[in-house]
């Protein structure tokens, strides 16, 4: 009788032990889900700040880039409006002399 006592307190024990490795386990399992979930979404933010920010300077740099190129235009046309005068008052000038 002592003998099975000692058998089923074994067993119990044993049980015991084992339930308490599993909900362990199983905790640890969670936390490690919870980890990986919280680090997942960590890179999707990073992710999407770097493709936000990226935008924005590529955006920034396109339109200091348009503005550039607009007003390199405008001084050339104005080079070439100063130049076609330039030429227009000294045609005038020498049909002048020449009559």
């Amino acid at each position: 009788q002592e003998i099975l006592q000692a058998l089923d307190d074994n067993v119990y024990e044993l049980t015991k032990t084992v339930e308490n490795e599993k909900t362990e386990r199983r905790l640890n399992v969670g936390k490690f889900k919870d980890d990986a979930k919280d680090t997942l979404y960590q890179y999707q933010k990073s992710i999407t700040d770097f493709q936000e920010k990226s935008m924005n300077e590529f955006n920034k740099m396109k339109e200091k880039i348009e503005k550039d190129v607009f007003d390199r235009l405008e001084a050339q046309d104005d080079l070439v409006d100063n130049l076609s005068n330039s030429v227009k008052n000294f045609q005038e000038t020498l049909k002048k002399i020449s009559n």
